[in-house]
């Protein structure tokens, strides 16, 4: 095909998607019909009635169309249609008529094929949450899996972090234009996952964020992965839903559980109502979902938050190891003075080891929090 065909191909392409009242399963039965997005577009008054084919005509479409293109051009985007061969096949079988006609991609394009494990949670993810999200992103990538998330705040952001700190690899699934920095926070890692990863987004390029967008776009998540771990949920979590998706499309669905009065177990604990696995640790993750084989060992972090140099600092710091713990009981543990003990742990709050919590309970903080 030659370049200005390929052209007149990709703004159909983009015709379809930014075409009002153009459902996804009806853009994909336009394709096999007619085998393309050009003729498709050419018979859209036949096929979908002349108010859909004079809104393709129209200048709002016209002009996102036209933004799109630019983005396509700027920002070394690949558009790749349903019957590509790159097209991700678990998606095509998995979503059906409810797949995305076309992905946009930056990045690694080989990823699409990769093992991909799931990783997804709240954003408002608590300490715990934040240190098993990157204890499972790293483990799975130093395994030879792909790391899948949704580039959330929180453990969304912490498990993509922790799989390339690894040397592996990960997929962000956005809920906006691929070129569209969101959440802002989070415009280094984006950028880095383009670098070292792959971003996908079944949206048009410049597409802004808009809230029903994010839901929806879970089920690819759920569609490009060998299995979902849910880390922490509110009850009407988005991450809940991407379980859910997960758990119609056959793929196995795993909860961290946690103490079941917080506010973030309230999703994981709906997903064990609902079947859900209970998350029991890494090597069981792994080698139920083929990364390692059975009695192989645990790829781990060669990284270790060393204890501090100081002697009492580090008594305080290593009976911290369970969670939280209040000032009394910690002080007694560690063998100090209450009064010792309190000054210590001010110092390694200071140090950014420690923080406290209500109630006068201290827990740790993870190297990288104290990093960044």
């Amino acid at each position: 095909m030659s370049a200005a065909r390929e052209r007149e191909e990709l703004a159909a392409q983009l015709t379809l998607l930014a075409t009002p009242r153009l459902s996804h399963p009806s853009v994909l039965r336009l394709l096999e019909t007619h085998g393309n997005a050009r003729d498709a577009c050419a018979h859209l008054t036949a096929a979908c009635g002349p108010a859909v084919a004079a809104a393709a005509r129209s200048q709002p479409v016209r002009d996102r169309v036209r933004a799109a293109l630019a983005a396509v051009d700027a920002g070394r985007i690949h558009v790749i249609a349903w019957g590509d061969p790159l097209y991700p096949e678990l998606v095509r079988l998995r979503l059906g008529a409810f797949a995305p006609p076309f992905l946009f991609a930056r990045g690694a394009l080989e990823l699409l094929a990769a093992p991909g494990i799931a990783v997804v949670g709240c954003r408002k993810a608590s300490e715990y949450g934040l240190d098993i999200a990157e204890q499972i992103g790293g483990g799975i990538a130093r395994a030879g899996g792909c790391v899948v998330s949704g580039l959330a705040l929180g453990i969304d952001a912490a498990a993509h972090t922790a799989a390339l700190d690894a040397g592996g690899t990960t997929i962000a699934v956005l809920g906006c234009g691929i070129d569209v920095h969101y959440p802002p926070q989070n415009r280094g890692l984006q950028n880095r996952i383009a670098r070292e990863g792959l971003l996908i987004s079944e949206l048009l390029p410049a597409e802004r964020p808009r809230r029903h967008q994010f839901p929806h776009r879970n089920r690819i998540i759920a569609a490009l992965s060998g299995a979902v771990i849910v880390v922490e949920a509110g009850e009407k979590s988005g991450a809940v839903t991407t379980g859910n998706h997960a758990a119609n499309q056959g793929v196995p669905v795993y909860g961290v559980p946690n103490a079941i009065h917080l506010p973030n177990a309230q999703g994981i604990m709906a997903l064990f109502r609902d079947g859900a696995s209970v998350y029991t640790g890494l090597r069981d993750l792994l080698e139920s979902t083929g990364l390692i084989q059975l009695g192989d060992e645990v790829p781990m972090d060669l990284f270790r938050d060393a204890p501090p140099e100081n002697a009492v600092h580090a008594r305080l710091w290593r009976a911290l190891e369970g969670g939280p713990v209040h000032a009394d009981a910690l002080a007694q543990t560690a063998g100090v003075a209450p009064t010792a003990a309190l000054v210590a742990l001010l110092e390694l709050e200071l140090d950014g080891r420690v923080r406290q919590l209500a109630g006068q309970r201290f827990e740790r903080r993870r190297e990288r929090a104290r990093r960044q």
